[in-house]
């Protein structure tokens, strides 16, 4: 996928899904208890999740990695892009219980999911589309790089030479 794609077009799918997975997942209240479709609902939506995140996680570290200007900066771009992440999860944290505890007051359980989560994926799924594409992360037919020059590139853009990375 990330050979035909690039790292952003994974990074955006992943972004995609995460919005129709927090859309769908106060819903899950409304399905019966009895019967398998709560637990299979459940498992639809946790798959959508998981799948989002098995994409978002390595794509974020290469597009930062990507970012970095220089390899003698690379501690300094992750320690920030890491910082950054914390900071997020503790500050989406605190803000998540409070726009759940206005959902509470009001009688809308899914506030928290509807307002706050997908408002935050939809903007990050915008944001994605402001980052430009490096060219070694441009997709190319059948996944491979530097075809045209007869050589075997792994996904780095690094030459494979006899089934080892040079």
């Amino acid at each position: 996928m990330q050979a035909r794609l690039g790292t952003l077009g994974c990074f955006r799918i992943s972004l995609f899904i995460f919005p129709l997975a927090y859309l769908f997942a106060p819903y899950l209240s409304l399905l019966p208890e009895a019967g398998i479709s709560r637990w299979g609902g459940i498992a639809v939506i946790l798959c959508a999740q998981v799948m989002a995140r098995t994409i978002a996680i390595p794509s974020t570290v290469i597009l930062l990695t990507d970012s970095a200007p220089t390899k003698t900066v690379l501690g300094t771009v992750h320690g920030a892009g890491n910082m950054l992440s914390s900071l997020a999860r503790a500050v989406g944290t605190a803000a998540g219980g409070w726009v759940f505890a206005w959902g509470m007051e009001r009688g809308v359980v899914g506030m928290v999911w509807w307002s706050y989560l997908s408002v935050i994926a939809f903007v990050a799924l915008g944001w994605s589309y402001t980052m430009r594409r490096s060219m070694s992360d441009e997709p190319t037919p059948r996944g491979r790089r530097g075809l045209e020059q007869g050589k075997e590139v792994d996904g780095n853009g690094e030459e494979i030479q006899r089934g080892r990375r040079l």
